[in-house]
């Protein structure tokens, strides 16, 4: 039997409907309303859908801390999670809408897709989890933990964005705030956005760009062809060009770290990886980068 459920002040209403073949749940959750009162935890075969002026609890959790849980499904259209929300093993997250308070985190076998909304500070996509942003705004300090598998295509990012040790980031547009941060043994494959100054790559991280035009303080670069990847060993000079996504961009390839530089700097550590990949124009250029990219990741993640 389906149960589909509505939280109200003091009754617990429960509706029983014959189960159907293709059903997905044992048990749907509908919060909409200021009025109603959402459980501080939901268990494996659950969907609940978060909408209107519904919330949320402080510490809500999605699934079990120790993994076991399976087949959870939490919708945000709207309203409004409290700070501290767990989405653990066994969870996917849409949202299209609403909010998520600060110290949200993703655990491992957890998913996020966002694709409008809003979430707060200390954002944790913790080790194991997946994260797809097709739109919205993500707070400060932003992190990807290890063994993190995160896609950008657009949205918001705040300041202090920060990519851990096998950590893969694939960023295809959106805007960046100061001190993205590529750790060791992170990869980063960019192809499009915006981003602030303070673009940090430290030893031993990965950083591939793919774009239509590339330069060192401005002059053609010797030994740049398409199709074949060419290394950026030069620092101290400046590195700009056009991303496949058609957006500009200019890097100060800066191998210092100015801890308390008032000024935004940018640092690429001599021993941070840095590889430039020319392609076609734009348009044509992209339809070729998401085919690289895509066969990258389904090659990494199949």
């Amino acid at each position: 039997m389906k149960k589909i459920a509505t939280w109200g002040f003091a009754v617990y209403g429960i509706i029983c409907l014959p189960s159907q073949s293709n059903a997905a749940f044992d048990t749907i959750l509908n919060i909409s309303t200021a009025d109603q009162v959402a459980p501080i935890l939901i268990e494996s075969n659950t969907q609940l859908n978060l909408s209107g002026d519904g919330s949320l609890p402080h510490q809500f959790e999605a699934g079990s801390p120790d993994g076991t849980s399976t087949n959870i499904e939490v919708n945000i259209s709207g309203g409004a999670v409290g700070s501290l929300f767990n989405a653990y093993d066994g969870t996917v997250v849409n949202m299209s809408g609403g909010s998520i308070g600060n110290n949200f985190s993703v655990w491992d076998g957890g998913v996020l897709h966002l694709n409008s909304g809003e979430i707060g500070d200390a954002f944790a996509a913790r080790s194991g989890s997946t994260i797809t942003i097709t739109s919205g705004t993500i707070g400060d300090s932003f992190n990807i933990l290890p063994e993190v598998f995160l896609s950008i295509t657009d949205g918001e990012i705040g300041d202090g964005f920060t990519v851990f040790e096998d950590g893969v980031v694939e960023i295809s547009g959106g805007t960046f705030g100061h001190r993205l941060q590529a750790l060791k043994g992170s990869r980063l494959r960019i192809s499009g956005g915006e981003f602030a100054p303070a673009f940090l790559a430290f030893p031993q991280s990965h950083v591939e760009l793919f774009g239509s035009k590339f330069f060192i303080n401005d002059q053609p670069i010797d030994g740049l062809s398409r199709g074949v990847p060419l290394t950026i060993s030069d620092r101290d000079v400046f590195l700009s060009g056009i991303l496949a996504d058609g957006s500009k961009f200019e890097f100060a390839l800066i191998d210092r770290l100015f801890e308390n530089n008032p000024v935004y700097s940018d640092y690429f550590d001599v021993e941070a990886n840095l590889t430039i990949h020319l392609i076609p124009e734009p348009r044509t250029g992209l339809l070729f980068i998401f085919g690289i990219l895509h066969a990258v990741a389904y090659g990494c993640h199949g």
